[in-house]
């Protein structure tokens, strides 16, 4: 059931679409209702889990861009009721396209700026953004209904204005240059959230580029571009508002499960029970049994594969006999610093007794788990380590299929056991 779900919810999707695109021919005004409310639903549910997650935030950016989509659901909900059809504002039928220009340059620029923010200990206070937010969104009204200072967006019988086209334009470079910083820093995300936001971003970019070419606001390459637009926030629904319910420490940025370790950490240290290792600095024994109980009760719910690899110090016993226990134990430090560098920011870096760690690779399946081993025991094999000491190390690994964690380290001991038997200082899956 786990890998057929993703694809019934992609033929839900899919059905969506093509239902959407027959009512946009049938009823034109329906239709764009429809998507304006659907986006500005998960607008406001991403204010809402936002909101609910501030306490837990140690930097920013989170809350920059969450507050923010208030504001931009306000401006869209504006634009429905202002949309040509609606009857509500009947001074002037257009403006719909002016607030929708409006929200949009909002919307990148803030997406803009939370890319810039990502990775950055920069603290702003709510209330001097709220301020700002407040600013922007009364001058744009202002600008717009009452004192028509804000460009004309669309002329009847002749289409969309130079300025329209051309904001489009800086829009969608906007959202671009966006997108490279997010991928820049694509590893301060949970990897299948970086995929919904980076994916969000490029749809909200064909959206934008759909909505330089259309000549009627009910024409179709207008209700194509919302479409593209429907799918853009339904990404973004799955990346904060799913995310945010099923698993309230790991919105958006994994900024939320660093300091719920923490927490953890600080209330067991005061217990004496710490989830680290004394020597070495990394996790223990009981956090990484933790950790894959965790792990996976995720992949039964969500079909989110992992790694787990034992690395064994090889001949350490000869290390000890030799040089003694204290040069033994700079090894067991300096393979666990090179162990930490050659690792990736969301892996799992563990000591599990003795001269034994454990990595587990969340969210990673088989084959790109393999290069990593790979860079790892040769980052080690040309590393002089203590006394000018060659050390290498042999890796185990195995993949989580079913079973408890038990049977996951069992299968990955048996490959370790292998690369021993080859003759070490190798990987064995």
């Amino acid at each position: 059931m786990n890998n057929v779900w993703p694809k019934i919810k992609i033929i839900i999707l899919s059905l969506a679409i093509i239902w959407l695109y027959w009512l946009s021919k049938e009823n034109y005004l329906f239709f764009h209702s429809i998507v304006e409310f659907f986006s500005i639903c998960i607008a406001f549910s991403v204010f809402v889990v936002t909101l609910n997650s501030i306490k837990y935030l140690q930097t920013s950016y989170l809350y920059v861009v969450g507050y923010a989509y208030l504001f931009i659901g306000i401006l869209d909900f504006l634009h429905t009721m202002s949309y040509k059809g609606m009857a509500i504002f009947t001074d002037y039928d257009y403006y719909a396209n002016q607030l929708w220009i409006g929200a949009r340059y909002f919307e990148s620029i803030i997406i803009l700026i939370t890319a810039l923010l990502v990775g950055k200990s920069i603290k702003i206070k709510e209330g001097h953004f709220l301020l700002a937010y407040i600013g922007v969104m009364a001058f744009l009204l202002y600008s717009i209904f009452f004192s028509n200072i804000f460009p004309i967006c669309f002329i009847e019988g002749q289409g969309q204005t130079t300025f329209k086209i051309i904001s489009e334009y800086i829009i969608i470079g906007i959202l671009i240059a966006a997108s490279l910083v997010f991928y820049h820093k694509r590893h301060y995300f949970r990897r299948n959230v970086f995929n919904d936001l980076f994916l969000s971003t490029v749809f909200t970019i064909l959206s934008e580029a759909a909505f330089t070419l259309y000549t009627d606001n009910y024409g179709v390459t207008n209700a194509v571009g919302h479409m593209f637009k429907v799918v853009s926030f339904y990404l973004i629904y799955k990346a904060i508002v799913m995310t945010g319910v099923k698993e309230p420490f790991a919105i958006i940025f994994k900024e939320l499960n660093e300091t719920k370790e923490q927490l953890m950490y600080q209330n067991h240290e005061l217990q004496g029970m710490a989830y680290y290792d004394g020597l070495t600095g990394v996790h223990n024994k009981r956090y990484l049994l933790d950790r894959i109980d965790e792990e996976i009760i995720r992949f039964e719910r969500d079909n989110c594969p992992f790694v787990l690899m034992i690395i064994d110090i090889d001949d350490f016993k000869n290390i000890n006999d030799t040089y003694g226990h204290t040069v033994g134990d700079d090894v067991l430090k300096t393979i666990s610093r090179i162990l930490i560098k050659e690792a990736r920011a969301s892996d799992v870096v563990s000591r599990y007794g003795g001269d034994e760690f454990i990595i587990l690779l969340l969210e990673t399946p088989k084959q790109q788990a393999i290069p990593i081993a790979e860079k790892m025991i040769k980052a080690i094999d040309q590393q002089a380590i203590a006394q000018n000491i060659h050390v290498t190390v042999s890796i185990g690994l195995a993949t989580y299929e079913n079973g408890s964690a038990k049977d996951l380290i069992d299968a990955a001991d048996k490959g370790l056991y292998r690369a021993k038997e080859n003759g070490k200082n190798q990987l064995a899956k």
